[in-house]
């Protein structure tokens, strides 16, 4: 999307730069400007007025016969009073809309200077301006514009006249609301709050400029919203309010409220099904997402009062309810109140978008109610089928919901959870012409539901699947690198990367295959080999592989493999080395010789690194060769400050007797005895597991 982007602007920018050449030509030697006029869409019906009376300018001025040209366009043009700015106002506002900013700023002082030697009478108004500042915002540049505000800023108050490189006349500027709303707008688009708040507040405190409006306390309020700092929802509630005040002086409106909602349903900790941390964190986010979706909930309530007392400006809309559906979805137990929301908004005459079932479904999936989602989907399937109402045509991301619901209550225990998540892929693949297929991510959801099952049969399935996403990428590969190549949504294609080889992983390791040490081990070597830079193996994918030593069985031989196995994965990873692990000869260095035009994807332990190494020693080696492996492995894991409640198990139940605990951990025993809980045990030095979250 940003290459298709950076494509049109280039293009854009080409044409610009030509107009703009031109325009500057014909300006000096042509010596009128409302000759020329840039003729690109302006989507504006005053535009269009202006732009036909410039033109009707050029035709009055040439149908002069005993004058001179020249100078005949000259004494139309002064006779016309402000008319040219029609002219310079479209090409500026032109310039704008294609974000050619600095061309827009270069024409602007341009016709200043032609000003300034006297050749009009009149020079760029407010207009002019504001359509530089909006070129400055569309080229994501807010900087650049808050300099033009602030030169515009020190006229309105008679500071100065303007920096040097920045010619305006007192007499032919001011500030007008517009200018700040443009610039706090820019600010807003990268959630720089702190800016568009000062610029609010110099509004309010300066009686030389001019008072905010509502567009400008909701232009703060989206700033906020954006913003991805702790804290910044309270903020926009209490400019909420604020606004809601009489002195003020203005009103708040739907789409206040609405930003706001949106703003508590972006405070959170993380997703709830965020990995990699302890339960208690994950019980810590759930609560903070909880607590953000109920302010949005109140909220809307306010919005729901004021209507029925009359106030009309600020009646919730479907996004309203949407965006508080789409907070609880974000709550493991949201689901209940995501569906009461749901029915108040239908007591209220609203019909559901797409986007609202598709939240609603979520909701459910997180929930651990797939079925329950599933049947909305039909639902959707249904009033598109029969009711041919296409606004709720189910698309990729409300079958990946369902899916992705399949998939989070899959295990050993619920086997259907896989087979519904395929049946739902195949219902998918059948009718991707209709915009339904699956995409990379789609497949994640079901290798992750076949991973969870822990069946040999499923751990087949997945491998299979993962061929068939090669295959499929192989065969529209033309297309696809198309699509890359102009900027297309990489997410919509099947595009199989090490996250879904991850996924294959684990499905190895957690299956009930003697053998999963060395299926696994073969993926990895597949892995090293690919073409594709993005397949290359992590360290996700080496601990993997560490799991499926850990948990391997079978016979002598076998066991004897998977430990050669887990060793040299965990020899490669304590190196950082991404080289083929059988070559024991090779170093990171090799690899980077290799492969020195691709991104390179580093290695490092983390704990479930040596917790698994420490598993692979306790359950594949012999006894007499367990003690000296596990106190390596602890004595690695203390120096690199590891140590944390897994490893510490592990080590533990390999030892027989407080005896063997002392033997094996060494100084870690003087801390933590050998059936203490880790987790209790608060006089751990903290080098020793200062990195453990890793």
């Amino acid at each position: 999307m940003n290459s298709m982007k950076r494509q049109r602007r280039n293009r854009s920018y080409f044409t610009v730069f030509v107009t703009s050449i031109l325009a500057v030509f014909l300006f000096v030697l042509m010596d009128d400007p409302v000759v020329f006029s840039f003729t690109a869409k302006t989507g504006s019906v005053t535009r269009k007025r202006h732009l036909a009376e410039a033109t009707l300018i050029f035709s009055s001025s040439s149908t002069a016969t005993n004058e001179d040209p020249a100078d005949s366009r000259r004494r139309e043009s002064l006779s016309q009073g402000n008319n040219p700015l029609f002219s310079l106002n479209l090409n500026l506002d032109s310039l704008a809309q294609v974000g050619a900013a600095d061309r827009a700023q270069e024409l602007l002082l341009r016709i200043h200077a032609l000003h300034k030697e006297g050749y009009y009478e009149v020079s760029p108004d407010v207009v002019s301006y504001n359509s530089v500042l909006k070129a400055w915002k569309e080229d994501d540049q807010p900087e650049k514009a808050l300099e033009l505000l602030e030169a515009m800023m020190e006229v309105q108050t008679g500071d100065d006249e303007g920096p040097s490189q920045m010619p305006i006349s007192s007499s032919s500027i001011y500030v007008d609301v517009i200018s700040f709303n443009t610039v706090m707008a820019a600010f807003a688009n990268q959630g720089n709050y702190p800016k568009a708040l000062e610029l609010l507040r110099k509004m309010q405190d300066n009686e030389n400029y001019p008072n905010p409006d509502t567009v400008t306390y909701n232009i703060a309020l989206y700033s906020l919203a954006q913003s991805k700092d702790r804290g910044t929802a309270a903020q926009a509630e209490n400019l909420l309010r604020e606004m809601m005040k009489p002195s003020s002086g203005v009103s708040v409106d739907t789409t206040s409220f609405n930003t706001v909602i949106y703003a508590w349903s972006q405070e959170r900790g993380g997703s709830v099904v965020d990995r990699g941390y302890s339960v208690a964190h994950r019980k810590a986010m759930d609560s903070i997402s909880a607590a953000s979706a109920e302010r949005a909930h109140d909220l809307l309530e306010i919005m729901e009062e004021m209507a029925e007392a009359g106030n009309t400006g600020v009646r919730p809309d479907v996004y309203s309810y949407t965006t508080v559906i789409q907070s609880f979805a974000r709550s493991r137990d949201g689901y209940a109140k995501a569906e009461d929301v749901l029915k108040q908004m239908t007591s209220r005459g609203l019909t559901p978008s797409k986007i609202t079932y598709t939240a609603l479904m979520s909701a459910l999936s997180r929930a651990g109610h797939p079925e329950r989602a599933y049947d909305i989907l039909q639902d959707m399937m249904e009033a598109y089928e029969k009711g041919g109402i296409v606004e709720l045509k189910p698309d990729t991301v409300a079958f990946s919901c369902v899916i992705d619901g399949w998939a989070q209550v899959s295990s050993i225990d619920r086997p259907e959870a896989s087979t519904r998540a395929l049946e739902i892929l195949d219902i998918m693949k059948s009718r991707s012409n209709e915009g339904m297929g699956p995409n990379s991510l789609t497949y994640t959801s079901v290798l992750t539901a076949l991973a969870r099952s822990e069946t040999k049969e499923n751990c087949e399935m997945a491998r299979k699947l993962l061929q068939e996403m090669e295959v499929e990428y192989d065969r529209s590969g033309k297309e696809n690198k198309n699509k890359e190549a102009n900027g297309g949504d990489q997410k919509s294609m099947i595009r199989p990367t090490h996250i879904q080889y991850n996924c294959v992983l684990t499905a190895y390791s957690k299956s009930q295959m003697p053998n999963k040490a060395i299926l696994a081990k073969r993926l990895l070597d597949e892995m090293h080999k690919h073409p594709r830079w993005d397949c290359h193996p992590d360290t996700i994918s080496y601990n993997s592989v560490l799991h499926a030593c850990a948990n391997a069985f079978g016979n002598e031989s076998i066991r004897n493999e998977s430990f050669k196995i887990g060793l040299q994965i965990f020899k490669a990873i304590l190196h950082g080395n991404q080289c083929d692990p059988k070559d024991q000869n090779s170093t990171s260095q090799d690899l980077i010789q290799k492969r020195k035009d691709e991104p390179e994807i580093p290695l490092m332990p983390t704990s479930t690194t040596f917790a698994l190494f420490a598993k692979c020693c306790r359950r594949l080696l012999p006894p007499s060769q367990q003690k000296p492996s596990l106190t390596k492995t602890l004595l690695l894991c203390r120096g690199v400050g590891m140590v944390n409640l897994q490893v510490v198990q592990q080590v533990q139940t390999a030892c027989k007797s407080e005896s063997d605990w002392e033997e094996v951990a060494g100084e870690l025993a003087g801390y933590v005895g050998w059936k203490a809980d880790f987790r209790k045990c608060k006089q751990v030095p903290n080098k020793w597991c200062c990195n453990a979250r890793r």
